[in-house]
């Protein structure tokens, strides 16, 4: 995977919309997860294309192993945030895909045994899990979203771990300000 990092401190909160039709403006929110997202994260996690590069998860995901990873993370973890990212126009909210980010009060551990400098710096992932709506700047606002909830938590960097053939995503995390770093 390569690193994506961002190394700027988030001024201003951004507010934006994407535009749904000829007078119809979509809002994009994040809200906590809820007790019953749990479904419906199992069922985007079942979707080939959502989770091709997805690094550490078994595919298919049985679903018993999708319940035990939900108890891992609900209620939120303790060093985390976990968002649903919904789309909004005024009079029906679609939930449309999850953001994360976590960190840890210890260097983590790459997969080759060496240890990151990334101590106490979260790590940003986002999954869209309706193709339906990929390619319409939904992935990149809700970073940018996400990045201001950070800043707000005093936050001033934070990376991604990007696989090398996801180009959407690199797209996804330049747009909001990432740069590729190296790789691993």
């Amino acid at each position: 995977h390569s690193i994506w990092t961002l190394e700027r401190h988030v001024q201003m909160l951004r507010r934006s919309h994407l535009q749904g039709g000829a007078d119809t403006a979509v809002k994009i929110l994040l809200r906590e997860l809820q007790q019953h997202d749990r479904d419906l994260l199992y069922a985007w996690n079942q979707v080939p294309e959502v989770v091709r590069y997805l690094p550490s998860m078994p595919k298919p995901l049985a679903y018993e192993q999708h319940v035990e990873w939900w108890h891992r993370v609900y209620p939120q973890r303790r060093h985390g945030l976990d968002r649903m990212v919904l789309l909004d126009n005024g009079s029906y909210r679609r939930a449309v895909g999850r953001i994360h980010a976590s960190w840890s009060d210890e260097k983590m551990q790459w997969p080759d045994g060496s240890e990151s400098s990334y101590e106490s710096v979260p790590e940003v992932g986002v999954l869209l899990g309706c193709p339906d709506v990929w390619g319409q700047g939904i992935a990149t606002e809700a970073v940018r979203r996400l990045l201001d909830i950070l800043s707000i938590l005093h936050f001033k960097e934070c990376y991604a771990l990007i696989h090398p053939e996801n180009t959407a995503s690199q797209r996804v995390f330049a747009k909001a300000g990432f740069e590729a770093n190296s790789g691993t």
